[in-house]
């Protein structure tokens, strides 16, 4: 149970094999100015079971140490705190997290590209920047809004009321029109038509 400080720029040729302090579990600890509370890096043996923590970076913040980001034996990476972003991409592009009151999926303002939901490789969902978003269904667009309301198939709906619906129209209660009223194809009411 000997132990090694070194300070200031080290420089090693080959590996460097450090062993399991049985005491604590951890592998290594890297810390600044010995301070176990101060910043740092702990890697941790894993030897509690897969859910163990084996890689915990640490920060400092003068009061206690705050675990920033963890790795455990089975895979889970975790980013335990509200508001600590998962950013990808060259320009961090795209960011994930959580505020503490809600979860984001976020392409920063300046980012490129839209954004996809894909499920096997079919489209699911995809937000346009600038633009729509658009619902599929087995990788067929089913729904999408515009700029001047939805359009569901071949039928759109506008946000001023203005409506089209193209081919076959059932209507199950009354219709009423303040204006002209153009219909073609088969059209089937289960009421009167009013004007």
């Amino acid at each position: 149970h000997g132990g090694v400080s070194i300070a200031g720029i080290t420089t090693i040729g080959n590996d460097v094999i450090v062993t399991t302090d049985s005491d604590n579990g951890r592998a290594l600890t890297v810390i600044n100015n010995g301070d176990n509370n101060a910043n740092g890096l702990r890697v941790s043996t894993g030897s509690n079971g897969t859910g163990a923590k084996i890689l915990e970076l640490i920060s400092n913040n003068q009061s206690s140490a705050t675990t920033r980001f963890d790795v455990l034996a089975n895979g889970t990476v975790d980013l335990p705190n509200d508001n600590q972003k998962l950013r990808l991409g060259d320009s961090n592009d795209l960011q994930l997290y959580h505020s503490g009151s809600h979860s984001f999926i976020d392409r920063k303002s300046g980012g490129t590209g839209d954004i996809f939901v894909r499920l096997g490789g079919d489209n699911a969902i995809r937000a346009i920047t600038d633009g729509g978003v658009e619902l599929y269904n087995d990788n067929v667009k089913m729904f999408q809004t515009t700029g001047i309301g939805i359009t569901v198939g071949l039928s759109t709906i506008q946000h001023n009321g203005n409506a089209a619906f193209a081919g076959i129209t059932t209507i199950g209660g009354d219709l009423g029109a303040n204006a002209n009223v153009t219909i073609s194809g088969v059209t089937t009411t289960g009421e009167n038509l009013g004007g």
